[in-house]
């Protein structure tokens, strides 16, 4: 063999050995989105539409599947969280959302962060009801209002509960799945401006017994903690079988880290996805200002690095969650992964290196640990899974 040769290939060899060692060195991936079920990219429309109505603290945004378009589809109202006003840091979820065969109502109840808390759930009913009056008008998807549910974050988890509320008393539809994530009534808040606001919280006995109920806390909520998550499922009178709370667990095993903040259910669409550009309502260059306003507003400097493409905090827990319980609420099918603490429910996938991202923690009732007013377990130290830093 030629030297040449020789030496090519021992830089092969070295080349291949030192790849696999890199390879090694890395650390695991997390999971990416599953191919099908609750969560899943099997998706039946290939396209969203928006338009848009309403004015000031009424204004609301509509997003129906296309491509192709169904005669009639279930409607999801989701409500946003205290100044997060356009639908842009919920636009992946929201675009799931439509994809999978659901109409989304994005209602804005507030027109600045100076509206006051106390008119927010009337402005949310009235931009509800004016949004299905446009649905209704024989130039949209139709909305089927026996399919009729209710998501929120932060602010919005408690205005969730109180359309649930007024839904019962026939202002709305009635919801059959309703769920509540990272919720925030103003004066439990960390947010200073926020914690000199009066409760908004309604009569929660009034929700109606039948609905399904998720009420969703993340471990490293330093925001809002777990206080109003607590209360809220605590006096929702909902039969005991159709309700859980639900704990979303951070996991630093590896790279990026799944970190389950307030801004964990928040995701934008990534600039290269080409399915649903009509969710960006605003530049991505304005969109990186807001989140760092947003940041310097709230004293939450990791605003920006939370809010990104979504993740499987995302695909396996907030999103795999609500698809579910839709499919128990509207179809009979997938409650076994929407409620029950079944380990199905539970499950977060696997990282790349096949170690299971940490699951679920599930409460069919709480117990007295978790009752209202006990500090969050995020400030209580809970321990990352093994081998975290």
């Amino acid at each position: 063999m030629r030297p040449l040769h020789r030496w090519a290939m021992a830089a092969a060899t070295l080349a291949i050995g030192l790849a696999q060692a890199l390879a090694l060195a890395a650390p695991p991936a997390p999971p990416r989105q599953p191919a099908s079920g609750p969560g899943g990219r099997d998706y039946s429309h290939a396209r969203v539409v928006m338009s848009r109505g309403g004015v000031a603290d009424r204004e609301y945004w509509i997003f129906e599947p296309a491509d192709p378009a169904p005669v009639q589809a279930p409607v999801v109202v989701f409500l946003h969280g205290w100044g997060a006003m356009l639908p842009d840091p919920y636009g992946a979820w929201i675009e799931h959302l439509v994809r999978k065969g659901n109409i989304v109502v994005f209602p804005r109840y507030q027109a600045t962060l100076t509206t006051p808390p106390r008119s927010m759930t009337d402005h949310a009913v009235a931009a509800v009801r004016q949004a299905l009056g446009q649905l209704s008008s024989g130039r949209h998807v139709r909305p089927d209002t026996r399919r009729f549910a209710v998501v929120g974050h932060s602010l919005g988890g408690v205005l969730a509960a109180n359309l649930a509320v007024r839904a019962r008393y026939g202002q709305l539809p009635l919801p059959k799945a309703v769920m509540v994530v990272e919720p925030g009534d103003p004066p439990e808040t960390a947010i200073w401006f926020a914690r000199k606001q009066p409760s908004i919280m309604e009569d929660y006995a009034g929700i109606d017994p039948g609905t399904l109920l998720l009420v969703v806390a993340g471990d490293a909520d330093r925001t809002v903690g777990e206080r109003t998550a607590r209360t809220v499922f605590t006096l929702a009178q909902v039969a005991a079988g159709n309700k859980n709370y639900v704990i979303v667990h951070s996991d630093r095993h590896g790279r990026p880290a799944l970190v389950a903040d307030h801004y964990a259910p928040a995701a934008l669409v990534p600039q290269d996805a080409p399915e649903a550009p009509e969710i960006t309502v605003v530049p991505a260059w304005m969109q990186s200002v807001a989140l760092r306003l947003l940041g310097l507003v709230t004293g939450r400097v990791d605003v920006t690095r939370s809010v990104g493409p979504p993740d499987a905090l995302d695909y396996f827990g907030f999103w795999k969650l609500l698809d579910a319980l839709l499919d128990a609420a509207f179809y009979g099918r997938c409650r076994a992964v929407a409620l029950g603490d079944t380990p199905e429910q539970r499950f977060m996938g696997t990282w790349s290196d096949g170690v299971p991202v940490r699951p679920l923690e599930v409460y069919v009732t709480l117990p007295p640990a978790a009752l209202p007013g006990a500090p969050s377990r995020a400030h209580a130290g809970a321990p990352e899974q093994a081998g975290a830093p």
